[in-house]
């Protein structure tokens, strides 16, 4: 119900006709009307304003008239009122020419029409339009506020408010999961998403005929959730749709930040069910553990696996850098996947049994989580159907991460259960205290010679290549090629012979896990 040209137009008792400017200029909106003579007026006025003017400063200048025009029309203003019989008797030829090549209105006035009349009328029209607008705005976010009661908040919220609005409304979560669509043509959810994610700020765009909005939805210590308002008609009211779609983000705010109270306990369940789990107590015990998991939906009806976070870097005491913040975005990922999980902290890596079919989409996992300049590591474990195999997909999940850890590239990586090297499988698989003895019958006196184990591990990690093996530890050739022959003789065996070099590639991997399981080098 706002003022339009048209309107202002059609008031009969002012006599206003318009001389330039087709039908469509009738549908412009009208914010005000103000009477200014001097030069460059837009800075004066505001957009949308009619400015009514008697030519004062115009006479015997035709290019100034023209600037005018263009001054005007460029600067947003509804439209142009010529005030005819004090200084022109009739409009100028060039600024009705001008306004006719920008299709840009141009009324004149009648002498016998004070500009007063024409200020009184749009003041009077705009006071009972805002009483109305605000009526309506009041209406619609009571209309909103009563959506809390029913069984689906969100959607009933959106839903209203696209109804009310005549407008598409999608709700995404964190990570472009549409959780909550009104008005239809759900074909522009992808398309506005990728807007949102390459701009993730409040914004204004166009997307193939449509005006659309995004407001982010972030309530206090939750996840950022994006509310998006499409709509085909531009001229919908701003003093309407502006405190309406701010009630509707404060409400979608307030359900999440009551859930999120809730949540606090639920994550703390999960993470004490997911910590009796992985120390192997529950077994296939079909107890209190077993009914309080399938009461979260992990009924192992689809194959379980364990997942383990860590950042790329080194930990630093107290420095906050740790994978456990990295929870909430978990949350929020495993949440937009459907998927039934427990998540809970284990040192300074996060934890998570997931059940799912097929291996989980983990390098989607990675880049999500990876931020800030921050790269995440994943590994997931051997996939198992009761409780009682979760300990052993922890220590796949945890192998995998070591052996990402061990290309020392700090970026972001991802490696399953089935892509673990075997000899690094074999090793981890292996109690400690079995590991410990055999470990030094085959490096202990190597251990004792500082250079020539530095060496064979030069040697072994670049793939038994003299050059690269060399190059690395800053060594002439002949040089290297000599400590390899006494390494041979410590050993009274040829370093060209496959049993060999197996195990020693097997004891220095048991070796570096003996030294990052409790820090002794087994033979030091």
């Amino acid at each position: 119900m706002s003022l339009t040209l048209g309107d202002l137009l059609e008031q009969e008792d002012l006599g206003l006709e318009l001389i330039a400017g087709d039908e469509r200029c009738l549908v412009r909106p009208v914010a005000g009307a103000h009477s200014i003579e001097i030069a460059d007026p837009v800075p004066w006025l505001q957009e949308d304003w009619v400015m009514l003017m008697t030519g004062v400063r115009l006479r015997g200048s035709p290019r100034e008239q023209r600037r005018l025009v263009a001054e005007v029309a460029s600067g947003g203003m509804a439209a142009l009122g010529f005030g005819v019989g004090v200084v022109f008797k009739d409009v100028p030829a060039a600024m009705r020419d001008e306004a006719e090549r920008r299709s840009f209105p141009l009324f004149v006035i009648p002498l016998r029409t004070p500009f007063r009349e024409v200020v009184g009328f749009v003041n009077r029209s705009l006071l009972s339009s805002d009483v109305y607008l605000l009526r309506r705005a009041v209406s619609i976010q009571d209309y909103l506020m009563d959506g809390l009661h029913e069984a689906h908040p969100e959607d009933a919220i959106v839903t209203r408010l696209a109804s009310t609005l005549d407008s598409v409304v999608l709700l995404f979560g964190a990570t472009g999961v549409l959780e909550a669509a009104g008005g239809g043509h759900g074909s522009l959810a992808a398309a506005i998403w990728s807007h949102i994610e390459a701009s993730p700020s409040a914004q204004r765009f166009e997307l193939d005929g449509w005006h659309v909005s995004s407001f982010p939805v972030t309530p206090k210590d939750g996840v950022r959730r994006w509310l998006a308002v499409a709509t085909q008609r531009r001229s919908r009211p701003e003093q309407v749709t502006r405190p309406v779609i701010r009630t509707a983000q404060r409400l979608l705010e307030l359900i999440a930040l009551v859930r999120h109270g809730g949540a606090a306990e639920e994550r703390a369940a999960r993470a004490e069910l997911l910590a009796s789990a992985l120390q192997g107590g529950a077994g296939d015990d079909p107890g209190w553990i077993g009914q309080r998991v399938r009461a979260l939906g992990l009924t192992f009806e689809e194959a379980g696996r364990v997942v383990v976070f860590a950042h790329a870097g080194a930990v630093q005491p107290g420095g906050g850098s740790d994978a456990v913040s990295l929870r909430p975005r978990l949350d929020a990922l495993l949440l937009d996947a459907g998927l039934p999980y427990l998540v809970g902290p284990r040192g300074d890596r996060l934890v998570a049994l997931v059940q799912g079919d097929g291996p989980p989409p983990l390098e989607q996992w990675v880049w999500a989580l990876s931020s800030d300049g921050v790269a995440v590591l994943a590994g997931a474990g051997r996939p198992v159907r009761s409780l009682s195999g979760v300990p052993e997909s922890l220590r796949d999940a945890e192998l995998a991460v070591d052996q990402l850890r061990r290309r020392r590239v700090q970026e972001p990586g991802a490696l399953c259960f089935e892509g673990i090297d075997l000899g690094a499988w074999l090793v981890g698989s292996s109690a400690p205290e079995g590991l410990e003895p055999r470990v030094a019958s085959v490096l202990g006196e190597l251990k004792r010679h500082e250079r020539l184990f530095e060496t064979l591990l030069a040697y072994l990690d670049a793939d038994l290549d003299v050059g690269r093996a060399a190059a690395a530890l800053h060594l002439h050739q002949n040089s290297l090629r000599y400590r390899l022959r006494r390494i041979e003789a410590i050993l009274g065996r040829s370093l060209h012979d496959l049993p060999t070099l197996a195990n020693l590639y097997l004891a220095v991997l048991a070796d570096a896990t003996l030294i990052q399981g409790d820090g002794r080098a087994a033979g030091g």
